[in-house]
């Protein structure tokens, strides 16, 4: 058994899980806002690992060098910058198997072992949540890159303008920046209640409501034939919390088709590439973060 620790901007997701990837006794926890608050989130995991606890997978956002197990960055978590899990588990004379792996690239992998990436050559997940992260597998490993930020789309460019936050993916296809928008239009008290919003999607003609969402779907689309392009993936896979939503995957797939369809080159060059939610939605990032300590230990 495995015990996988999925950290977010939102929350903190942990299960334990047994070498055939079935997940049990998962909890979740609000993400601590302060350094010392997480350390003290961490320390209540170690006391509570069982005694045939094989190993321990994180998954966390920023930089994550697999090596020495350490977070540069942290994302949306600052605080993590430069904190070694590694370190941290040996001054605590937790001296067990340990992985850690960014959160895209965990995604990624877990769809890759269990979901809708089994048996591709090559694929992509692109997870939505407090940012966009993601992961690209090429024959049966994840893409790291050299200093290990591949598959980083947050950082990528959304127009050709100067680098701040307003032209970058992360913050322009953030799905709580977007579902916060269209709880304004819809003037929900809870501006972060993703389900009224696509309530309202599937119920109401609110014309605003639809052109945010159709130019959200849109520029997913656009990001998603960009990776094309670049990697010819089998497939692209969809992760976080609201690729549950079947309206956003069959959006997304619509504007996807119009792009293909306006361009007489794409139609003559490119085959259509599957588009899918996760198979696990926002439990992938659980199992790719233990998928390691697994494919070790099941080499050995």
């Amino acid at each position: 058994m495995f015990r996988a620790i999925d950290i977010g901007g939102t929350q903190i997701k942990q299960a334990d899980i047994d070498e055939n990837g079935e997940i049990s006794s998962s909890t979740e926890v609000e993400t601590p806002k302060t350094k010392s608050a997480f350390l003290a989130c961490l320390d209540k995991v170690i006391d509570s690992l069982p005694k045939e606890c094989q190993g321990i997978g994180i998954s966390c956002p920023g930089k994550i060098d697999t090596q020495t197990k350490t977070v540069y960055h942290g994302g949306s978590l600052e605080f993590l910058d430069q904190f070694s899990f590694a370190d941290y588990f040996g001054e605590k004379n937790c001296e067990i198997p340990l992985a850690v792996q960014n959160d895209g690239k965990a995604a990624v992998l877990g769809e890759y072992w269990l979901g809708n990436l089994e048996g591709t050559q090559i694929g992509i997940a692109l997870t939505l949540g407090t940012g966009v992260g993601g992961g690209i597998m090429i024959d049966g490993k994840v893409l790291e890159g050299k200093n290990f930020q591949a598959g980083e789309f947050s950082f990528l460019l959304n127009r050709a303008a100067w680098p701040a936050k307003e032209t970058m993916i992360g913050a322009d296809l953030s799905a709580a920046r977007f579902i916060k928008r269209a709880a304004k239009i819809l003037e929900l008290t809870d501006t972060t209640d993703g389900k009224k919003v696509f309530n309202a999607l599937s119920t109401s003609a609110n014309p605003e409501l639809l052109e945010l969402f159709e130019e959200y779907c849109f520029k997913i689309a656009a990001l998603l034939l960009n990776l094309q392009i670049m990697f010819d993936p089998e497939k692209i896979v969809i992760g976080g919390g609201i690729s549950a939503q079947a309206k956003l995957l069959e959006e997304i797939n619509h504007q996807y088709t119009q792009l293909l369809q306006h361009n007489p080159f794409y139609q003559q060059s490119l085959e259509p590439v599957k588009i899918e939610a996760c198979r696990f939605q926002n439990r992938a990032n659980l199992l790719g973060a233990i998928y390691p300590l697994r494919t070790e230990l099941s080499s050995k």
